[in-house]
């Protein structure tokens, strides 16, 4: 998806963002909680860091502006999920990629197989600082 988004400006990608999530929680209508885009951009100095980090190691694109992709990501976070959406979200990745209320493949099988792998791993890792 990133890849395709390169060449949009902020309000494109998020539009884009936006309804590839309204599509995976088969809905019609997100909300945007503005509280949490400041308090989120609020704390920025960590996030900004790490970006910095990042991108110093190849791991973001040299010509990524690390204001925008932390935009982004601040919108992003300032989506209201619920736990029905959770849910969905959950039972699609449970599905192999499959939304089970749209029927629509929301994941290629590989890329399902991929995102799971990735849960486990941060799990465990999350898990270990406990």
């Amino acid at each position: 998806m990133s890849v395709g988004l390169k060449n949009m400006d902020l309000s494109q990608k998020f539009e884009t963002y936006l309804l590839y999530i309204r599509n995976l929680c088969s809905k019609k209508k997100m909300y945007f909680n503005n509280t949490m885009l400041l308090y989120e951009k609020n704390k920025s100095q960590n996030m900004k860091s790490t970006a910095y980090f990042l991108k110093a190691h190849g791991c973001i694109p040299s010509d990524c502006s690390i204001d925008s992709l932390l935009d982004f990501y601040y919108q992003a976070s300032a989506l209201e999920i619920s736990c029905e959406d959770l849910a969905l979200m959950g039972a699609t990745l449970a599905n192999d990629g499959v939304n089970p209320i749209s029927g629509k493949r929301m994941y290629s099988k590989e890329n399902n197989r991929c995102i799971l792998s990735s849960m486990k791993l941060f799990g465990i890792y999350n898990a270990s600082e406990d």
